[in-house]
């Protein structure tokens, strides 16, 4: 935990706890509120639950600052080998850009991530585009995450790509799934598309799976 959290805890940088049922990000935070009462509203709104924006928090290298709070947290974190860390974001830096992300991408992947971002913002014009901050993991086993798609507040899809392939991932995708066989994962929402050329994103099937993604979001006019 960030210094000043530490302080109000009257606790470690590092600290253990015990979460009954699936490790979430809701489960971890409730159990660390309930062990330290002095937290309460500071890491999350007490009402909306929602994350505090100078705050971020990170596991095994990746940024789940913005995954959904029941979304389950890597097996690392789990079994206690890893931690879930809670950082304080610098106030008043400058955010990195989608534009400067894909500047630093691989040229293998650059491609592939390029015509994703175009092809999501052409089909919901309307939808905020999200850089995420993590930067390029250390390992080559996670995911760099370079940019999420919200629609009235809530993430709809998100682009980020691995050294050898990419993917566009789903935060409803478990609603979305139509038989294409495209989607992937086995997380309680999360489902993913694995994009190896520009040629996959250019697909009618994940096109369409955009579009319903959208459309599932209240985008009632999602293009193609």
């Amino acid at each position: 935990m960030p210094a000043n959290l530490q302080a109000l805890a009257r606790a470690g940088r590092i600290v253990e706890l015990e979460v009954n049922g699936p490790v979430t990000q809701r489960s971890v935070l409730d159990a660390l509120e309930a062990g330290y009462p002095a937290l309460l509203g500071t890491i999350r709104d007490p009402v909306t639950k929602r994350r505090r924006p100078l705050l971020r928090f990170f596991a095994c290298e990746e940024d789940f600052s913005d995954a959904l709070p029941d979304d389950p947290l890597p097996v690392e974190v789990a079994s206690g080998r890893e931690p879930l860390l809670i950082l304080g974001a610098i106030a008043g830096g400058r955010e990195v850009t989608v534009a400067e992300q894909l500047e630093n991408l691989p040229a293998a992947v650059r491609p592939t991530m390029q015509a994703a971002r175009k092809m999501v913002k052409a089909i919901a014009p309307r939808a905020e585009e999200i850089a995420y901050q993590g930067g390029r993991p250390r390992s080559r086993t996670f995911m760099w995450k370079l940019a999420r798609y919200s629609s009235s507040g809530a993430n709809v899809v998100g682009i980020g790509t691995f050294p050898d392939h990419s993917n566009l991932f789903f935060y409803r995708g478990r609603e979305l799934d139509d038989g294409s066989g495209l989607l992937v994962g086995r997380g309680k929402e999360m489902r993913s598309i694995s994009l190896r050329t520009p040629a996959d994103v250019d697909k009618a099937a994940v096109k369409r799976l955009v579009r319903k993604a959208f459309q599932l979001a209240g985008e009632a006019d999602a293009g193609s």
